[in-house]
């Protein structure tokens, strides 16, 4: 397969796979692709078999699910990044 990609995101690219965040650009292309993929629920090729109020009820489902917190929890910016340089 042959791709024609813009120079505004071959330099995207490029970037990635200097600084070490991808062997090779196939595989930062293939990472983006399944990026892509997920964000439109498409799985094994196919495309979501639910709307978007069907998928919204299941992840509210399954956020229900979860036993809540009976304490109390800072999750505030501040305190996920205590500690660390800025």
């Amino acid at each position: 397969m042959t791709l024609n990609i813009p120079s505004e995101y071959a330099h995207v690219l490029d970037e990635a796979v200097a600084s070490g965040a991808f062997a090779s650009t196939d595989e930062a292309i293939r990472h983006a692709l399944s990026l892509l993929a997920a964000e439109h629920h498409i799985v094994d090729g196919e495309p979501p078999t639910e709307d978007d109020e069907q998928w919204a009820a299941r992840f509210e489902a399954w956020a229900e699910s979860h036993t809540p917190s009976k304490h109390f929890v800072d999750c505030s910016r501040d305190s996920i990044y205590d500690g660390r340089d800025k």
